[in-house]
């Protein structure tokens, strides 16, 4: 029988940002990209909903002296650190290869992002929080909150995990006004 050995340790640790190393350096405009923004718009409203990968590195001998090498969450340490934070939550990585953790990541589909926006909105959150969380027009959100309105249950199956872009989920709807 053969041993699948975890990823990740078991809990989620929280980590001074000044012992987080990061393996890359961020370009000098980062700070001007949309995806940057959104994730700075998200930490400023929600916090880190993603916890940082981190892989302990070789210095320190206790835990408040260890140093761990950033794995995956770049930018969200920078906008952390420009919102002031001193700690962050992070995942421990049993192995220090950052490839292996990227390659795991799952990116949401346009109908799960719109499953995802609808079950914000049942708990109570406004479109305009949800907006304001992700830095982009509410205009966004009430159009994503409406995506499938239309579409047949088996279409909605069939493109349920696939990352298409958000234009083509419509198609269905366009192709039986037209017939």
């Amino acid at each position: 029988m053969t041993h699948v050995r975890n990823g990740f340790e078991g809990k989620t640790i929280t980590v001074p940002v000044d012992h987080i190393l990061p393996t890359r350096q961020l370009g000098k405009d980062i700070r001007q990209s949309p995806k940057y923004r959104t994730i700075l718009a998200t930490i400023r409203e929600v916090g880190i909903i993603e916890p940082l990968a981190v892989h302990p590195e070789g210095r320190g001998t206790g835990e408040g002296d260890r140093y761990y090498i950033l794995l995956d969450g770049h930018l969200r340490l920078e906008a952390l650190k420009e919102l002031g934070g001193t700690e962050a939550v992070c995942l421990v990585s049993t192995d220090d290869e950052g490839f292996t953790y990227n390659r795991r990541i799952n990116r949401l589909s346009p109908i799960q992002e719109h499953e995802m926006i609808l079950k914000g909105i049942e708990i109570g959150l406004a479109p305009e929080r949800i907006a304001q969380s992700f830095d982009i027009n509410v205009e966004r959100i009430r159009e994503r909150q409406q995506l499938l309105k239309g579409i047949a249950p088996e279409v909605v199956t069939m493109l349920k995990d696939r990352m298409v872009s958000h234009e083509v989920v419509p198609v269905p709807r366009t192709v039986l006004r037209l017939g």
